[in-house]
């Protein structure tokens, strides 16, 4: 027998279904199975043909290890490690498997490469036959829910807005979301279509951009500025893909659009402030989620470089909404836990304001607050809960909103972990309202069971009602995702609620994150996405009027 050929038998006896992939949240990682033990394994990744110092085991922290018996394992590599600050993308990597066994040398199993940086391919606005929504999951859960979340995630995530921005000088509504190339959900689409208000119809859709991903993180926001021009908000997840800021060729025309900019965010939130330009309220990944903001002319052009916001612990998740020239930004933090992934164990609640387009930030009260906020304890504290015991919740941020006095209201649910199932709930739905002096911080009874349910607060309607829009309701995949959207109402601020109405029902997939836009219309006052929430399917566009009737939009460019 040749070296060669004892080489490939001692392969194939100690591994096999060697498999190296990118997960979302910039993690590498590499799967494989031993088939025959005891062995001692090590993983070597390298990017670029560089080893990289610090790959790491998902269990104990070490890229070496003895394996005792067969079956499937797993190794980790935190892909944004070797990023500094300025680089952003066109990275490989590869991992490279050496197993040791006593009496034996060291033998070289396999090497695999991928490409992780990703260029999308820029469109400009090319006709789509329909309006279709990505499918996404995320976090395989291996049990009846299938994900930690998952579905038709067109109008995911949670962190991306504005999604809808209503136009009076146009009389249209223009919103985007996360389409898909087909049914198979292969690749992400930012669209784009608008709602005419004087005819009651919809667009024809366009792409403005192929993002190469099937990721929903990767969905795209819009914004429009004070010369009805229409911009569109690439996002990444994570820093190995490009990001891209493109605008429309005409004033309130989606038909085309021209690229101002290729960059690298996560999570966009621009808000344009007249006079000013964009205040673009982002997060960039750096050993965590880190929030910051940059400012932007009217043409796309850097008015001041990205400035820090928040750097808690290993990050923090933002909600913000603008009323006039303040933006109110609300937050978590993902404090660092010893076994937890620290997304996973995201807590208490924050809130800070700017009126003066980012140049000093203030709690409710007035105070000024330092930035980039560091410490968990600080002046925008609303409320703690990460206290320990039994009183220790997850916070899931959903939204802020203004009362037409300008006073802030926070919208977030209360779980007790992270994991998709009946054993952390109940989801409960809160608000946090500053009367002036104070939060009032209230349990709404609203429950749902998925910590990914989302909907939206609508606080200024003219007989002074309060709303939440939600998918609170229990849908055909329950414990996943959305479920039946529902119209909650409050008549006193926020103390009492009481369902109004399901808006859908006897659905045969989940609905999920409802968005309002912007300065929203009563025509289309709402939209939405459906899907399975545990295995890929099709994913519906759908749009409510402010009395909550519910219209399909075609799936096929055919379809009534």
């Amino acid at each position: 027998m040749t070296f060669a050929t004892s080489f490939l038998f001692l392969a194939s006896a100690l591994f096999s279904d060697v498999r190296i992939w990118q997960v979302s949240d910039r993690q590498v990682v590499v799967d494989y199975r031993v088939e025959d033990a005891p062995v001692d394994i090590e993983v070597h990744f390298f990017t670029n043909g560089v080893e990289v110092a610090d790959a790491c085991c998902w269990e104990d922290d070490s890229d070496r290890r003895r394996i005792n018996k067969p079956g499937k394992y797993r190794t980790v590599w935190y892909a944004d490690s070797l990023l500094d600050d300025e680089r952003t993308w066109d990275v490989s990597a590869s991992a490279t498997l050496v197993a040791r066994r006593k009496g034996m040398k060291d033998s070289v199993v396999r090497t695999e490469t991928i490409e992780l940086g990703g260029n999308g391919v820029f469109l400009g606005g090319v006709p789509v036959s329909g309006f279709r929504g990505i499918w996404y999951g995320n976090e395989p859960s291996h049990d009846e829910y299938a994900f930690k979340y998952s579905g038709g995630l067109g109008t995911y995530c949670e962190g991306h807005l504005p999604m809808g921005v209503y136009s009076s000088a146009a009389e249209r509504t223009f919103f985007c979301w996360g389409g898909a190339s087909d049914a198979s959900s292969s690749s992400l689409f930012h669209c784009i279509a608008s709602y005419d208000h004087r005819r009651k119809r919809l667009s024809a859709p366009v792409a403005v951009l192929d993002k190469r991903t099937t990721d929903a993180h990767d969905n795209p926001v819009i914004a429009l500025d004070e010369g009805g021009y229409v911009w569109m908000f690439s996002s990444s997840h994570g820093r190995l893909r490009r990001s891209y800021i493109s605008r429309s060729v005409r004033p309130n025309d989606i038909s085309r659009f021209r690229l101002v900019k290729e960059t690298n965010f996560s999570y966009p939130q621009p808000h344009f402030i007249p006079g000013e330009g964009f205040l673009f309220l982002h997060t960039w990944y750096s050993g965590g989620r880190r929030v910051g903001y940059s400012l932007m002319d009217r043409d796309g052009g850097t008015l001041a470089p990205r400035k820090p916001l928040i750097f808690m612990d290993k990050g923090s998740y933002i909600r913000s909404w603008r009323q006039g020239r303040k933006v109110g930004v609300a937050f978590d933090r993902h404090p660092i836990v010893e076994g937890t992934q620290p997304l996973n164990r995201r807590t208490d609640l924050y809130y800070m304001q700017s009126d003066d387009f980012g140049r000093t930030w203030r709690n409710a009260a007035g105070e000024i607050i330092q930035v980039p906020v560091i410490n968990s304890v600080n002046p925008a504290l609303v409320r703690r809960y990460d206290l320990g015991g039994d009183s220790r919740r997850n916070v899931y941020v959903k939204g802020v909103r203004f009362t037409p006095k300008g006073m802030p209201v926070i919208l977030y649910v209360l779980s007790r972990g992270h994991r998709s199932g009946p054993e952390d709930g109940p989801r409960e739905w809160w608000i946090a309202a500053w009367n002036g002096n104070a939060w009032d911080v209230k349990d709404t009874s609203i429950r749902s069971d998925s910590n990914y349910d989302f909907g939206f607060l609508d606080l200024g309607r003219e007989d002074g009602r309060w709303r939440i829009v939600a998918a609170t309701g229990k849908g055909p995949q329950p414990f996943n995702p959305g479920g039946e959207i529902e119209c909650w109402s409050s008549e006193d601020g926020g103390n009492v609620w009481t369902k109004d109405r399901s808006v859908t029902s006897s659905s045969v997939r989940n609905h999920s994150y409802p968005r309002q836009p912007v300065d929203a219309h009563p025509d289309f006052f709402a939209f939405w996405a459906d899907g399975d929430g545990r295995k890929l399917s099709r994913s519906c566009l759908y749009y409510c009027d402010s009395s909550m009737n519910v219209f399909k939009m075609p799936y096929e460019e055919n379809d009534k």
